[in-house]
């Protein structure tokens, strides 16, 4: 997986619902952490998790980042919705057979990530 997110263009954001040290830790036992420029955690959003707009909103001011130019990386349906609806390109990450218009993109692994990003 860190070869597949290393293959990756531009800035690399985690946001998470957990809290920072829960996302940091598993950023650490993974090795994925210097795959990653920021990790945003349910705290640093101001407590306004996925798939809240104003969560999301804190996120793309903080890093100067402008929807249209983002591709959000989900497993979670309802937090594409959100991502969509601020014209955020999305990628859903599941194996179901549901489709959805918020979806621009699915994966059945993150494996798949850098051969799919061209399609956006």
């Amino acid at each position: 997986m860190i070869h597949a997110l290393r293959r990756l263009p531009g800035r690399k954001i985690l946001f998470s619902n957990g809290p920072r040290q829960y996302a940091e830790a598993i950023l650490d036992i993974t090795g994925l952490k210097a795959c990653f420029n920021a990790v945003y955690s349910v705290e640093k959003v101001g407590y306004k998790p996925k798939p809240m707009r104003a969560g999301f909103l804190a996120l793309l001011r903080a890093e100067h980042l402008d929807p249209r130019r983002c591709i959000m990386v989900e497993d979670s349906l309802p937090n594409l919705v959100t991502a969509k609806k601020l014209r955020m390109r999305t990628m859903w990450v599941s194996t179901g057979l549901r489709q959805s218009p918020f979806v621009d993109v699915k994966i059945g692994s993150v494996l798949q990530l850098p051969g799919r990003c061209a399609r956006l």
